[in-house]
């Protein structure tokens, strides 16, 4: 408690910031997937795949807002395919489930709270040490690691650019459903 006093009042500390409320998750939308049936009928599925390492695990229960990125190279051809542009696909939600799959991959299935947007459901795709807590830069030895296949996984360092943003996503209160939708 002295420590704590002493540092709150030092002039010169700065507070750490709060917790995000989301976890951003920087994604490629890899596609449609077949509805899944329930209660309400039909709902809408996309499949996504983590573009970029985020600063914690995806764990169930935890909160995310997915980016989704795509190369820059698709509206300027001189650009390098490393560098990434992103737009707000209109998906925040929570972490349902997620599972390890093969060659060290794991999926995330996200519910979209999004009020505004017609999709229901996410799958994510990303690399299973993501799980465990690793970093891609910390490899062991030459023998593949988790942490190597993750970073094949994810493909070459990318540069993002991310878009400017003039309404944020809120989710359950978002903008998008009352202008009309999309």
């Amino acid at each position: 408690m002295i420590a704590l006093d002493h540092v709150s009042s030092d002039p010169s500390y700065v507070p750490p910031p709060p917790r995000a409320k989301h976890l951003l998750l920087v994604a490629r939308w890899k596609g449609l997937l077949l509805p899944a049936h329930g209660s309400k009928g039909a709902s809408v599925r996309h499949a996504y795949s983590l573009a970029v390492w985020p600063y914690e695990p995806i764990i169930i229960g935890r909160r995310v807002r997915i980016l989704a990125a795509s190369p820059t190279a698709h509206h300027a051809p001189e650009t390098p395919p490393n560098k990434l542009d992103t737009h707000d696909p209109h998906i925040v939600g929570r972490v349902l489930e997620v599972w390890r799959m093969e060659d060290g991959v794991a999926a995330a299935r996200i519910a979209n709270e999004c009020t505004g947007n017609s999709v229901d459901e996410i799958m994510l795709e990303f690399p299973y040490a993501l799980q465990k807590g690793a970093r891609p830069e910390r490899r062991t030895g030459d023998r593949e690691s988790d942490s190597a296949m993750a970073e094949d996984c994810m493909g070459v360092m990318a540069c993002v650019r991310p878009a400017p943003v003039e309404r944020e996503c809120l989710g359950r209160r978002c903008w998008l459903e009352m202008a009309g939708g999309n």
